[in-house]
């Protein structure tokens, strides 16, 4: 992780479930399929109410 103080966010979100990280910057953390980019969640959210 590029920086220290986004590892509690990550932790955060690994330690639930069904929870997502929304953020700007997807490159600060590991690729995984819960980091997520605004746009990507709106898309995700639209298509579970379908």
């Amino acid at each position: 992780m590029t920086d220290p103080k986004d590892i509690v966010f990550y932790e955060i979100a690994l330690s639930k479930d069904d929870a997502w990280l929304i953020t700007g910057n997807k490159r600060h953390f590991p690729n995984s399929p819960i980091v997520v980019t605004p746009a990507e969640f709106l898309a995700i959210i639209s298509h579970s109410a379908d």
